[in-house]
């Protein structure tokens, strides 16, 4: 085998270890792909209520990583002009 061979086989062999990797609970995944293998078994790919993000979280929704909890509800500020005195 040659040494060019043998430099392929071995960026080959490293890749394909790199791309086996899975994302553990509350790590970032992406909701809009319909994958499973997004997330290590057991886990689904979640946006918990009031978030942008989405994370790995279990299926059956017990978490107690942050991450798999529901966001703060945020105060947009809005005014309602009908009662703004205006």
């Amino acid at each position: 085998m040659s040494n060019r061979s043998r430099w392929v086989a071995l960026v080959t062999i490293a890749l394909s270890v790199v791309g086996c990797d899975v994302t553990k609970e509350g790590d970032a995944c992406n909701a809009l792909l319909t994958s499973p293998e997004q997330c290590d078994p057991g886990f689904v790919c979640t946006t918990p209520d009031n978030c942008t993000a989405a994370a790995c979280c279990p299926a059956d929704a017990a978490s107690t990583n942050p991450n798999c909890q529901a966001c703060p509800a945020v105060d947009a500020g809005i005014v309602d002009a009908s009662t703004d005195g205006g």
